[in-house]
């Protein structure tokens, strides 16, 4: 039997990367969002490497009307490699700032970063 999902192809339109100081107690960037003439289901991927266990990260963005709104809050990065993510349909003409964040118990090793990648789901 042939999965429907299986076949749904992501590709990217917008990456920020946030490199984390060892001295950060918290880090973050801000992306600005523009979705363009044509409405999408957009795939928000939060993708952490190497912060400390435990480190509270996400993402918010500062306007409504994406559905569900793009607001992921408070994952517990559980592994050095986390990937958490969100899928929202998008409308055209959409515009907003997205803004990734990492709060940090311990203090992140040097090469620590996170990053948002959007991909459109087809």
């Amino acid at each position: 039997m042939d999965n429907p999902k299986a076949s749904r192809k992501l590709t990217p339109i917008k990456q920020l990367i946030v490199d984390v100081k060892t001295t950060d107690k918290v880090a973050t960037g801000t992306m600005p969002y523009d979705q363009g003439d044509s409405a999408s289901k957009i795939r928000f991927e939060l993708q952490c490497t190497n912060l400390p266990l435990g480190s509270m990260v996400g993402f918010r963005c500062d306007k409504p009307g994406p559905s569900p709104i793009i607001t992921l809050q408070d994952e517990v990065s559980e592994l050095p490699v986390y990937t958490t993510a969100l899928m929202s349909f998008v409308p055209a003409d959409y515009k907003g700032s997205i803004t990734i964040y990492a709060g940090f118990r311990q203090p992140p090793p040097a090469g620590a970063s996170f990053s948002l990648n959007c991909y459109v789901i087809e």
